[in-house]
């Protein structure tokens, strides 16, 4: 899916997940898998690449 932004806003390489989690447990399985291999933890839960 894409989003017409108008041309204040182009397409670039990033990209969102939702992911939905009942338990804490949940969310700290996610959260260790798409941050090793050297993914980067940002504010707000935002990740970065390595």
């Amino acid at each position: 899916m894409s989003l017409n932004g108008g041309p204040a806003f182009t397409f670039n390489e990033a990209v969102s997940f939702v992911i939905a989690c009942e338990t804490q447990e949940d969310i700290d399985y996610y959260w260790e898998k798409l941050t090793a291999d050297g993914g980067r933890k940002g504010n707000c839960s935002w990740l970065g690449a390595a």
